[in-house]
């Protein structure tokens, strides 16, 4: 009986300490994954920024 509840605890304090370790990791991906998404939009807004420069000095030198 002693050993089924050391058994017990064991196997509660494990899902304990692996359900924090899991929360941990699930805050720092979503934090990775919005770095990610805020990187991408960022990007796509500097290549829409060199496409209307490159455009606009283009047309300056015809007018």
């Amino acid at each position: 009986m002693i050993a089924c509840e050391c058994a017990v605890r064991y196997f509660v304090s494990l899902h304990k300490f692996e359900a924090g370790i899991l929360t941990y990791f699930r805050e720092n991906l979503c934090k990775l994954t919005e770095n990610m998404q805020a990187s991408r939009t960022q990007s796509r807004q500097a290549v829409i920024v060199r496409c209307c420069l490159r455009t606009y000095l283009k047309n300056k030198h015809f007018v």
